[in-house]
């Protein structure tokens, strides 16, 4: 296998790798760590104690960032949402979960053999989720089951449009009924600074390589005290092992990664209202320029950007590489990340780049779109 040199040569626009770029630092120190079993020099059976790799220091440096009585590490962001509903939940009780949810969270809920009550988005072209429709739909539920939902599940940010949704509303509503709410903030948690305590809700899923820059896959699971207990149950024959997490989850490389990550992350997430600037910025110019529509709320309140664009799509008709012409083009001019084959509409992703960078893919943007 060749070695992968793509955030090297190219202005990577992929909106699911924009928050996952790591450090000059990261990339040094997890080499030294991708052995397996390289983080178990000093394990005593539980992996969240390890003191070097200072793993006990990355789990309190995350309970404070994430404003939350206690948090583990997972595989991803999936098997922390899992690990949530497989003690919440059983076979037929009802979950209600916004449209925009990541495909993994209706798997999840699939998998524990409960029922999904879908609240549905507002449709074309902002696609939003209004707080005050989860009540409308626990409503229902208690309608058609004679019980209320188990849990509460929302997208704070989905990787659909990007859109940013009113967690504390949503929270309200779930205080009222007394139902527990899991936040999945893996596309805004580390970009920004986001704390459970603030929001009121009981759960919040994080991505280490989707938004802190941390290698491999490690899921954050940060939770109130009134569910650890449940959540984090020790093995009866392995005392030292909790049994919904298998014992031990995320190590190596993907933890170490995340511990340098966390080492700037006050610095990372204040750069956050500067990134969003730099995406309204390009979505403010492309919908000037004609043939190019924002998908989703506007103004953007995060970097994944959907964009609706007819101007590509009537230059693919006649091409003689149909759809594929356009990501050809920007890779001619030396970027990347917008998928082959797309021509009516597309994502991209401006995190992370400087402003003449996001100045130089709309100036090829422009040329493409004119046929230049």
């Amino acid at each position: 296998m060749d070695p992968r040199t793509r955030q090297e040569d190219f202005i990577n626009l992929n909106p699911i790798q924009a928050g996952g770029r790591t450090s000059a630092k990261t990339r040094v120190l997890v080499n030294s760590y991708i052995d397996g079993y390289a983080v178990c020099d000093q394990c005593k059976g539980a992996l969240s104690e390890i003191p070097k790799p200072d793993i006990v220091g990355l789990k309190m440096t995350m309970i404070d960032f994430l404003g939350v009585n206690t948090v583990r590490f997972t595989h991803g962001a999936r098997e922390a949402k899992y690990l949530v509903m497989e003690n919440l939940l059983e076979s037929g009780d009802s979950v209600v979960v916004d449209e925009n949810a990541h495909y993994s969270t209706f798997i999840g809920i699939e998998k524990v053999k409960a029922k999904k009550f879908i609240v549905s988005n507002t449709g074309y072209p902002k696609f939003k989720i209004i707080p005050e429709k989860y009540e409308q739909v626990i409503k229902k539920v208690k309608k058609e089951t004679n019980k209320f939902p188990k849990l509460l599940v929302i997208t704070q940010v989905d990787g659909h449009y990007g859109n940013f949704v009113n967690v504390k509303k949503i929270n309200e509503i779930a205080k009222k009924y007394d139902i527990p709410l899991l936040v999945n903030s893996a596309y805004l948690v580390g970009r920004a600074e986001v704390k459970l305590n603030k929001l009121g809700a009981d759960f919040i899923i994080g991505s280490g390589h989707k938004s802190f820059g941390a290698p491999g896959n490690v899921g954050i699971l940060g939770v109130s005290n009134k569910w650890a207990e449940k959540l984090f149950q020790r093995s009866s024959d392995f005392p030292k092992k909790e049994v919904d997490s298998l014992g031990c989850t995320a190590r190596n490389a993907a933890i170490v990664g995340l511990a340098v990550a966390m080492e700037s992350i006050n610095q990372r997430v204040k750069k956050w209202d500067e990134e969003i600037k730099k995406a309204n910025w390009l979505v403010n110019k492309l919908e000037r320029l004609g043939g190019f529509k924002l998908l989703g709320g506007k103004p953007k309140q995060h970097d994944l950007i959907y964009l609706e664009t007819p101007v590509i799509n009537k230059i693919a008709q006649s091409h003689r590489k149909r759809g594929y012409f356009f990501a050809s083009a920007l890779k001619d001019k030396g970027i990347i990340g917008i998928r082959p084959g797309l021509s009516k509409a597309f994502k991209l992703s401006t995190y992370g780049l400087t402003w003449s960078q996001v100045e130089y893919v709309y100036k090829v943007i422009k040329d493409v779109a004119k046929g230049e």
